[in-house]
Order: structure tokens, then sequence, then C-alpha cells
């Protein structure tokens, strides 16, 4: 086989390029453009089983940026979907029967396998919370009216003082 993953939907959310993949293993993986090329530890996002990927995508996913974080659905509370790979031809024949008899003696038999959507909606939950973190540091905005805003809200608040 020469393919090892496919491109399952690739979209625009806020200004993020969102990939989502779907790989030879059975299981989907999420990646979001970022400005800055930080690891993804150094990051405080909440995705499926946390960020596990930080860097320049290593295949041509059709990817508009050059650095990505992302997140795969490849724990042991997920299921493997190897119907899936088997018919974007990502697995042989001979290959997909082993992985189906290996399937019943894993922990990961009976668990669900995270969908599309699943894997969209992480997708844009990163987004959002990149923007969060975006919005309260974004020397753009307008200073003036957060100060004014802290001490309507605050009178006796330090941040009064700035």
């Amino acid at each position: 086989m020469s393919k090892f993953a496919v491109v399952e939907k690739q979209f625009e959310y806020k200004g993020h390029d969102c990939i989502c993949v779907f790989g030879c293993r059975g299981y989907r993986c999420g990646y979001v453009s970022v400005d800055d090329n930080k690891e993804f530890n150094e990051y405080d996002i909440e995705c499926h089983g946390g960020l596990s990927f930080s860097g320049t995508l290593p295949y041509d996913y059709g990817q508009k940026e050059t650095y990505y974080i992302g997140f795969d659905c490849g724990h042991i509370c997920d299921g493997n979907d190897y119907n899936t790979a088997l018919a974007y031809g990502l697995l042989t024949e001979k290959r997909f029967n082993e992985l189906l008899e290996m399937q019943i003696h894993l922990p990961t038999f009976l668990q669900p396998v995270r969908s599309l959507e699943y894997v969209e909606n992480e997708c844009k939950k990163i987004v959002d919370q990149l923007e969060a973190v975006d919005n309260i540091y974004d020397t753009d905005k307008d200073a003036d009216a957060s100060i004014e805003f802290l001490k309507a809200v605050d009178p006796l608040s330090v941040y009064h003082n700035f």
C-alpha cells in the first residue's frame, strides 16, 4: 500500500486551516493551523485525548499553512474502523483480515470509533480556544475601554492602577 492516510475533510474556521485525516490504523486525526511554532505541550488546549502533535505535517494533505497542532483518536478509549481503512484503499485484504482477527483480543474492540463529524467539532473546539487566548492578549483591542470596564466592575481592584 502506498497510501498512509486520506484527507476526509479540509475546511477553514475563523481563519485557521483545519484538516481531518483518516489513517491506515483505522482512526482519525485532526490538525489546526497556528501562527507560532510552539510544542504541543506548551498549549493549554482541551481536546480529545489532548494535543499529540505540533509541527510541519509530514505528508501532503493539501495544507495551506506551515505549522499545525493536532490530536489523534487512537487511544485506549477509541475503536478502530478497519472497514473504512479497507474502503479507502489503506489496507490490503490480507492485512484487513489479520487486523480483524487481532482486534477481538484488544481492549479497544468495543470502544466507539470517532466519526468525521466528531473530529471536525474537535478541530473547531481547538480554534475557539486559540481565539479566546488571542482575544485576551490582542493588543489591537481598545485597552482603555478594558481598563474602564475593570474600574466599573471592581473600583477597589488593583487593576485600576494601570
